[in-house]
């Protein structure tokens, strides 16, 4: 029993809050059409984290989130210009490593994070005006996430944290494109602002 309580004592379980700007990177090596991002989607992802204590400062934290992002592209040719947006749902799991820094102030800490996790879609939705220049979406992506912040003790088993989260995708958002001579590239990126408390 009181091995059991020592672990659990360990472990912190948490909600988090993202709202941010989806935005996405563009390449292709098409020779008749030319592609460029089509602007940003304002989202708000949401989640439940569990911060595991490795060591003194040192964390590890995962949890399960609900991320919906946005891909916008403009394509333009000689027959002119043509824009579509396509709204994203992902079930994602983070893998992440934090680190705390010692008290700057009272029940105040810096914390680094960094890691990987992997986006799972759930729903797909789009517009655009002509002609589709995007057919299907891939079911997986990989994420690298960088991160700062502050935690603080709200009380003795409650902490508050912010701070400002980048995510990278890695793969292809897109699958391939049966009319396109060459591949088209999607990758997402969102900036978020966490805020989330912890118990």
């Amino acid at each position: 029993m009181l091995l059991s309580t020592s672990a659990f004592s360990q472990v912190k379980v948490g909600a988090n809050l993202l709202p941010g700007i989806s935005t996405n990177r563009i390449s292709s090596d098409s020779d008749t059409i030319s592609f460029s991002n089509d602007g940003v989607g304002y989202r708000i992802a949401l989640g439940i984290l569990f911060d595991f204590e490795t060591r003194k400062n040192y964390y590890f934290s995962t949890g399960i989130y609900w991320f919906p992002k946005r891909i916008g592209i403009k394509a333009g040719s000689s027959e002119g210009e043509n824009e579509q947006s396509f709204n994203l749902q992902y079930l994602q799991i983070p893998f992440n490593f934090k680190l705390l820094t010692d008290e700057f102030s009272i029940d105040k800490w810096f914390f680094f994070q960094f890691g990987i996790a992997f986006d799972m879609k759930i729903d797909e939705s789009g517009k655009y005006t002509e002609d589709v220049y995007i057919e299907k979406f891939n079911f997986w992506d990989i994420v690298l996430n960088f991160g700062v912040g502050i935690e603080m003790n709200l009380s003795q088993n409650t902490t508050f944290f912010t701070g400002v989260t980048y995510y990278r995708g890695l793969l292809n958002a897109v699958k391939p494109q049966s009319f396109l001579e060459n591949e088209l590239a999607v990758k997402n990126d969102y900036w978020a602002l966490s805020l989330g408390v912890k118990f």
